[in-house]
């Protein structure tokens, strides 16, 4: 699905589901296959965790601001896409309208590919202009759904991190509480 035939593509997962470890054979296909790939995150800490989830070189991870900054042709340091590049966009569902807008009509105009991997339970967009980008573009291009917890080994935990994707939090608390793994202050 990541590298099929379409311009933007979807992958929705919940937590745990292993969203950006996926994309790491997906960004080494890519590569096998001569693409560029950049690997982007609303923030540092997620991009540096898909930096290394897809083996990505530094220059090519960043934080979305600053991608979406340096697609800019004025910019210094601007970010050249062609119909060779591949970006991939961790944590999507925090995407705001204006950067999503800025994101596809880049992408759309050099032809590049654009990876969107995301939870629509989570985070709204937080960038300018707010909004569910993620959830529209889901719902309007569909989606590849990973359903399977794979970061919790343990079934209880599988469970619990179930239960708060679908906002059952009190089950969530209740089951971390019996294996008493919370302490209350």
């Amino acid at each position: 699905h990541a590298l099929g035939p379409d311009g933007v593509v979807v992958i929705e997962g919940r937590p745990g589901a292993g969203k950006s470890f996926a994309q790491g054979p997906v960004a080494k296909a890519a590569r096998a296959s001569g693409y560029k790939v950049h690997a982007i995150a609303p923030t540092w800490r997620a991009a540096e965790i898909l930096r290394r989830d897809t083996d990505t070189l530094a220059d090519h991870a960043r934080a979305l601001a600053g991608f979406v900054a340096r697609l800019n042709p004025d910019h210094p340091e601007a970010i050249r896409l062609d119909k060779r590049t591949v970006i991939i966009l961790d944590e999507a569902s925090m995407l705001g309208l204006r950067d999503a807008a800025a994101l596809l009509e880049a992408a759309a105009a050099a032809g590049a590919k654009l990876i969107l991997t995301g939870d629509t339970k989570q985070l709204l967009g937080v960038g300018g202009g707010g909004g569910d980008s993620f959830g529209s573009l889901a719902e309007k291009l569909g989606r590849a759904a990973m359903t399977a917890i794979r970061r919790q080994k343990v079934e209880w935990q599988q469970k619990a991190s179930m239960a708060a994707a679908r906002g059952n939090m009190a089950a969530t608390l209740f089951a971390y509480a019996e294996q008493d793994r919370v302490v209350l202050v």
